[in-house]
């Protein structure tokens, strides 16, 4: 018994192969294995897709013609028991979730926002004690503020 061992096609990782083709047949297929599982859940509908597997074209002779094999893939594919409603309704989730913003994101977002009103916060207590001295001019107390809120700001809006 021999085996041939033949090379794998060398291929590019750099280029940009993954085109928005190549994500819709990703999603196309997780939507279509999705849809499957939900009516396998059902025992009337899992029988019924588990009787579709068998096929009396299963099992081909390999002795017949090119263009008869051709022919026979285009016409005797196995009919999908899935509904366009269903496929259209969990692409329609599967774009929801990618448009949603990753979760690390949003906390680094919260934790960015939190940091700044802390800040602030700091700020407007430095504030408050400057402005309670009464043994400062009113000007100076000024001039004191808007330097605190000048250092304050580019932390703020990094």
């Amino acid at each position: 018994m021999m085996i041939d061992i033949v090379p794998a096609p060398v291929t590019d990782s750099d280029s940009s192969s993954s085109d928005d083709s190549d994500e819709d047949d990703d999603i196309d297929s997780t939507v279509e294995i999705l849809a499957c599982r939900k009516k396998m859940l059902m025992k009337k509908h899992r029988e019924h897709i588990l009787d579709e597997i068998y096929d009396k074209y299963m099992f081909h002779d390999e002795e017949l013609h090119k263009w008869f094999m051709d022919e026979e893939k285009r016409h005797y594919q196995p009919i999908k028991s899935m509904s366009i409603e269903e496929i259209a309704a969990l692409r329609k989730r599967f774009k929801e979730n990618d448009a949603m913003p990753a979760k690390k994101v949003a906390e680094a977002k919260a934790r960015k926002k939190l940091a700044a009103h802390r800040q602030l916060e700091k700020v407007r207590k430095k504030e408050n004690s400057i402005s309670d001295q009464t043994d400062i001019s009113d000007r100076s107390k000024r001039k004191m503020i808007e330097q605190l809120y000048k250092k304050a700001t580019p932390k703020m809006c990094k």
